[in-house]
Order: structure tokens, then C-alpha cells, then sequence
């Protein structure tokens, strides 16, 4: 698999700001000669999210995960 991105910065939020939600999509490109499953997506911590893959990945197809990340409290973040 082929990640088209590995790190996306969305920037600062800030602090005041009405922008509770930043959405990033990851690309996934299946470079190998078969079917690629994805089991599970998971995160680090409560305030982001990410979409399941329900299907495989065809060789040579890509797919997208879309990470959310939401912000809970104002303030600093971590």
C-alpha cells in the first residue's frame, strides 16, 4: 500500500474561532497484484475520528480515509 501523504497540516485553529471540525482525507493506493483489506481504523484519541473501509481496495485502485478531528474544549491542544 502507498500512502499519497503521510502527514497533512491543516494549520492553527484559533483559539476563538467558531471551527470545531477540521477534516483531512488520506489516499490509500493498493500498488500490490491483489486485493487489499483493511480491518480496522483506529485513532489515538477521543477527538478524531476516520472512516472504515467496507470494500477491498482493487490492485492498482486507490481509496480514501477521512480523518475528522474535533474540537471538544477551547484551549490548547497537546
Amino acid at each position: 500500500v502507498t500512502v499519497k501523504e503521510k502527514f497533512i497540516n491543516k494549520g492553527k485553529i484559533p483559539i476563538d474561532s467558531n471551527l470545531n471540525t477540521v477534516k483531512a482525507d488520506f489516499v490509500l493506493i493498493n500498488s500490490g497484484d491483489s486485493d487489499l483489506y483493511i480491518e480496522k481504523v483506529s485513532v489515538s484519541c477521543k477527538c478524531t475520528s476516520a472512516t472504515e473501509l467496507n470494500v477491498p481496495i482493487r490492485a492498482g485502485d486507490s481509496a480514501i480515509i477521512q480523518v475528522e478531528y474535533k474540537r471538544l474544549d477551547p484551549g490548547y491542544f497537546f
